[in-house]
């Protein structure tokens, strides 16, 4: 949901990577798998919304919200 403009200024690195198992909290007996990706993005400060920001696509949402 970015302007290019922003998007061409964006550095990214990827961090870490996790899975996590656990019990469905929807489906009882049901187990989860939950892939993680950890990243790094660097923009431009009148891009930055402190909020976070949603990407909408056709069949879902995508939410991205800061972390410190």
């Amino acid at each position: 949901g970015l302007p290019p403009r922003v998007v061409e200024r964006l550095h990214v690195s990827e961090g870490n990577r996790t899975e996590t198992v656990e019990a469905s909290p929807s489906y009882p007996g049901l187990t989860s798998v939950y892939h993680t990706t950890h990243l790094t993005v660097t923009l431009p400060l009148e891009a930055y919304e402190p909020e976070g920001y949603v990407e909408h696509q056709a069949d879902k949402r995508t939410f991205f919200r800061w972390e410190a």
